[in-house]
C-alpha cells in the first residue's frame, strides 16, 4: 500500500513586486 503525495503552495504577487506566500503544505491521499 502506497500514499502518493503531493506539494501544494499558493503564492500570491503583490503590486509592490513582492511574493507572499499564502498557504502551502503536503497532502496525502
Amino acid at each position: 500500500m502506497s500514499r502518493n503525495c503531493v506539494w501544494i503552495s499558493s503564492s500570491r504577487q503583490t503590486n509592490i513586486g513582492q511574493t507572499k506566500i499564502g498557504e502551502q503544505g503536503i497532502l496525502c491521499t
